[in-house]
């Protein structure tokens, strides 16, 4: 990928024509599956299912289907479960939940702020539920 959103944005708003448009920038979309981006990050982050779903504090069935594309619409603590049990950077993060239909973090709620903050230094999952906890934040899950 090589334009940035806002560029793909500007290019959209003024096209004429959207099968040109779509021709043009087909390098720019993403054309890949959760379950795909999913493998895809195993492999970049050098680490396995099982150890991803176990970090993650999911049901081990549950994400076993996640892998393998066959569990449509995964929440998005789920999501975030798995960005924390995968050691996913922030911007992993974003695109995993992008890729899953998600809503990305937002800085402008706190819960979010305390996800993006937990991520970004790198605070297990167990942490960061003390946190969100301490900070009247729903849970990412429940013990």
């Amino acid at each position: 990928m090589k334009k940035t959103t806002s560029e793909l944005w500007e290019i959209l708003k003024n096209s004429k024509d959207i099968d040109k448009y779509i021709e043009e920038n087909k390098d720019e979309m993403m054309d890949i599956t959760l379950a795909e981006y999913l493998n895809t990050l195993l492999e970049e982050y050098g680490i396995s299912k099982t150890e991803a779903i176990k970090k993650s504090n999911i049901q081990q069935s549950y994400g076993y289907h996640l892998f393998a594309g066959t569990k449509a619409n995964p929440s998005r603590n789920h999501i975030l479960q798995l960005a924390f049990g995968m050691g996913l950077s922030l911007e992993d993060t974003q695109r995993l939940l992008r890729t899953a239909g998600l809503s990305e973090l937002y800085p402008r709620k706190k819960f979010d702020n305390i996800i993006i903050f937990c991520i970004t230094n790198k605070i297990q999952i167990e942490e960061c539920y003390t946190i969100l906890e301490r900070n009247g934040c729903e849970f990412i899950y429940k013990v």
